[in-house]
């Protein structure tokens, strides 16, 4: 994922940065600097593990290539 991508999860969700660091239990400077990244996010394995848990908690579909709101 890339920080546009992170970037994107969080406005389908209609979540800040601190909403988001929050649902994930990690500092929001780890989120805003994974959202700085103009590639690939570069984070700890244990902080991407929980942001894509709480999106995909909240409902955004996370793979390796996009992002996507499942239909229901």
């Amino acid at each position: 994922m890339t920080g546009r991508q992170l970037r994107a999860a969080r406005a389908l969700l209609g979540w800040s940065a601190e909403k988001l660091a929050e649902a994930c239990m990690i500092s929001v400077n780890t989120i805003r600097r994974a959202e700085a990244d103009t590639g690939e996010v570069r984070m700890m394995g244990a902080n991407a593990r929980a942001v894509q848990k709480s999106l995909e908690d909240a409902g955004v579909a996370v793979s390796y290539t996009h992002l996507t709101l499942p239909t229901k």
